[in-house]
């Protein structure tokens, strides 16, 4: 069985993933992960990153897409103030796109590496897969206990999917909220919180 095939095209409207396996293996190079990631298939690479990229999708982030027909949330236009004011990637001198929306890719990129890392260790742990349910139900807290130990977990409310606190911390900048905005202004945006 071939590896699906990922489309990692910044913006672009057929990516499916943020990194590619190539950009992931190089990544994880510098990595204590590196033996974890490479013991993976080049299928369950692929198909982590593809999960991955879905995860970070499923939550809020600040700012609107950048371009109208991209298959993912990233990359974004970043909106410093609402409703109007703001920054947005701009072409260099070069031609080339501004250092910070090539830092949002590197953040980015990261974030969905450190994820699929994260979905291929614990794909098949119980554990994870009991507090997702729970989760899924809409509990927000959790205890358990066998003799002589206890335990009790608080979830955010926000769902089973998660972000792992890598990426978490990688895409921490372009978190968001959405804001309601009353009368007939159809611009919805979401801001920095």
């Amino acid at each position: 069985m071939s590896a699906p095939t990922i489309d990692s095209s910044w913006g672009s409207p057929t990516a499916n993933a943020y990194a590619d396996i190539t950009f992931a293996n190089s990544y994880f190079s510098l990595s204590l992960k590196e033996t974890d990631w490479t013991a993976a298939t080049t299928t369950n690479q692929a198909k982590a990153l593809a999960m991955a990229a879905r995860e970070i999708d499923s939550k809020c982030w600040t700012g609107t897409r950048y371009y109208g027909d991209q298959a993912l949330e990233f990359p974004r236009r970043i909106v410093e103030s609402f409703p109007y004011g703001g920054i947005s990637p701009t072409l260099s001198p070069t031609g080339t796109l501004s250092s910070d929306f090539a830092e949002q890719q590197r953040h980015v990129q990261r974030a969905c590496c450190e994820q699929a890392a994260w979905i291929l260790a614990n794909l098949n742990d119980a554990g994870v897969a009991q507090h997702q349910k729970l989760q899924e139900m809409g509990i927000t807290n959790f205890s358990d206990s066998v003799p002589n130990m206890s335990a009790s977990f608080t979830y955010d409310g926000m769902g089973a999917s998660r972000l792992c606190a890598e990426a978490k911390k990688e895409l921490s900048r372009y978190r968001g909220d959405p804001q309601i905005v009353r009368g007939d202004n159809l611009d919805h945006r979401i801001t920095n919180r």
